[in-house]
């Protein structure tokens, strides 16, 4: 199967993580290497290395991913540094089911935080904002398929909110550029 890193979408992930037998959902990945990519220097095989060691792959699998995935990088860090806030986590498409949906979104908030945890150093400074967000975005993480969203207006809300969380936190790592 040919993939395209110009237009990576839920879809196309699922079905490359298919193929490589992995275990991780789109979300989960998009998630993750923004967590990895938030601070810019950041190199691709330093992002492949975290990506080989978090999904435990072979080396085949590793080689595949990297073929396919190759410049995924630059689509990321661009969604990231897009001045007009155009970054939007990876979750399924509007038809799927909001609990779908909802898991989804949690999913990709734990798995940010988690790459996010494997770039972090004494180094950052940061202000109450990127705490306030990431506190946050923890208790994105903590949403269940028990709690009550009160339909599409809601999730939309909440799904609003991690983003401009997320734009927060890059915006502080990023100041003196």
């Amino acid at each position: 199967m040919a993939y395209s890193t110009d237009i990576v979408t839920f879809d196309s992930l699922q079905a490359l993580f298919l193929d490589l037998n992995v275990d991780v959902t789109p979300s989960m990945f998009h998630g993750f290497v923004c967590g990895l990519l938030i601070r810019r220097g950041i190199d691709e095989s330093q992002v492949f290395r975290k990506l080989e060691k978090w999904l435990l792959l072979s080396s085949e699998q590793r080689d595949i991913l990297r073929e396919c995935l190759y410049g995924y990088q630059d689509v990321v860090n661009n969604d990231l540094r897009d001045i007009n806030y155009g970054f939007h986590p990876l979750l399924p498409s509007d038809h799927k089911p909001l609990n779908a949906k909802l898991n989804e979104l949690a999913n990709w908030c734990k798995h940010f935080l988690s790459g996010l945890t494997e770039i972090w150093d004494s180094q950052f400074e940061t202000t109450e904002d990127t705490v306030e967000a990431l506190k946050d975005l923890v208790e994105v993480t903590n949403v269940s398929l028990d709690t009550e969203v009160g339909g599409e207006g809601d999730f939309e809300y909440l799904l609003e909110h991690v983003r401009i969380l997320v734009q927060v936190i890059y915006s502080d790592l990023h100041q003196s550029d």
